[in-house]
């Protein structure tokens, strides 16, 4: 399944409740978005593994945002949330790849910077 809005800030943050995966600092070259040049697509998994979130989870920010299992009904429909940021953020913006970025987009929306993550109950 998604997983939910909190769930997935929750990942990206740790219990410490870091702005960026990997940590407070600024990324420079610790996500597929380095925040000095455009990149013109996602990155291999696990390229950047100093952006690993306090669990370990790999490009939580910067390489795909990620829907969330949220919805949200407005005049236009209902929307679902987006997280992370992504590799298509334009260089300077390191705002839209903090662990707490994320906006809303109609259910159907299909970009290929949006990707997904999937999560599991633990029984």
């Amino acid at each position: 399944r998604l997983p939910y809005a909190r769930e997935w800030q929750f990942a990206a943050q740790g219990p410490d409740g870091r702005t960026y995966p990997g940590g407070e600092a600024a990324p420079a070259n610790q996500l597929c978005w380095s925040g000095a040049e455009f990149r013109y697509g996602a990155c291999a998994v696990g390229s950047f593994p100093a952006g690993r979130s306090p669990f370990g989870l790999e490009d939580m920010s910067g390489n795909v945002a990620e829907w969330t299992f949220d919805t949200i009904d407005n005049l236009n429909g209902p929307r679902r949330g987006v997280h992370g940021g992504s590799w298509r953020v334009a260089a300077g913006f390191g705002f839209e790849v903090r662990t707490s970025s994320r906006f809303v987009g109609p259910i159907n929306m299909r970009e290929n910077w949006i990707g997904f993550r999937c999560a599991r109950d633990q029984w």
